[in-house]
């Protein structure tokens, strides 16, 4: 057996050498999955942050892959409360009662070490009658920050609503325009939910954006944000602005939010469409002048590797 100990270790070596070389070579590989939900909308609609099972809903990747990014081909309203799975991503369907079927996307990775990170957010006061929340996360060890941007946990009747990429491995969420009188004991009223992508499989990132045309009464603005040089979509966010000016009230008098018809990935661009809610109404005394309603939508771009 002697005589053949230096071609087994030989052997050895060279399998040992062959699996380091098939993980250094091995590649991100992203898969776009779409599904369909059928959620039931309450008569009496959340009151904050406390949402019934039946407006649940969930999109999942295969076991063997990560979630890193929602899509949404339509939705008739509201999506809140998105989390990784982390082979899935789901939320909720609030606004106004009835059954909805919800169009759905997930943008799944394998080949490579996805990691999620979810924080929530902290409040502070800004005047007498209003307060901010903002959620800061970021991606350790050099990865690629890919948000769940739907992250409010309450029926978006509030004000402003940011959830954008900052720099390459940050993310953060912020409400602004909060009433005192809404109820925080109930839950914290965001977080960011985040998706890191190790910057070797995801190279060449950058963050595009664009705005909508302004939002007028009972009609949806539209755009389309594209990735440039050859780079993938792999990631959005928004920064929604009120349509009018009437403080969060109830559940089904308290919209000020559009809703987020449509984010639909495709290979190099992500189209939105940003609608009136069913039950909003931007009009009367309290509504904006089209000018101080165009929406912003961002989009993530990088070359899988």
């Amino acid at each position: 057996m002697r005589a053949h100990r230096p071609l087994l270790v030989l052997l050895a070596f060279a399998a040992a050498w062959s699996g380091l070389t098939a993980a250094a070579h091995a590649k991100l590989k992203l898969r776009l999955a779409a599904s369909s939900a059928s959620v039931q909308l309450p008569a009496s609609d959340s009151l904050g942050n406390v949402f019934d099972d039946a407006q649940r809903f969930s999109t999942a990747c295969r076991a063997n892959e990560r979630a890193i990014s929602p899509g949404i081909v339509d939705a008739s309203r509201h999506i809140v409360g998105q989390s990784f799975g982390p082979s899935a991503v789901g939320g909720f369907a609030v606004g106004a009662p009835g059954q909805v079927r919800l169009r759905l996307q997930v943008l799944c990775a394998s080949g490579a070490n996805v990691t999620h990170t979810r924080v929530p957010s902290t409040t502070v006061p800004t005047s007498a009658t209003t307060l901010r929340t903002t959620a800061k996360a970021r991606c350790s060890g050099g990865r690629v920050s890919l948000g769940a941007p739907l992250s409010q946990e309450f029926s978006p009747g509030l004000g402003r609503f940011t959830s954008r990429p900052v720099g390459t491995g940050g993310w953060e969420v912020r409400i602004e325009g909060i009433p005192t009188t809404f109820p925080l004991d109930r839950a914290e009223p965001a977080y960011a939910d985040i998706a890191c992508v190790p910057t070797r499989v995801l190279k060449s990132v950058t963050t595009e954006q664009a705005s909508t045309e302004d939002l007028h009464a009972a009609t949806s603005a539209s755009v389309t944000v594209k990735c440039g040089g050859g780079r993938r979509a792999v990631g959005w966010g928004v920064d929604l602005q009120p349509f009018t000016r009437s403080r969060w009230s109830s559940a089904t008098a308290g919209w000020v939010l559009p809703l987020v018809r449509r984010a639909t990935l495709s290979a190099s661009a992500v189209a939105f469409t940003f609608e009136i809610p069913p039950g909003g109404s931007p009009g009367g005394a309290n509504g904006l002048s089209p000018a101080e309603v165009a929406q912003t939508a961002y989009v993530r771009c990088g070359k899988p590797a």
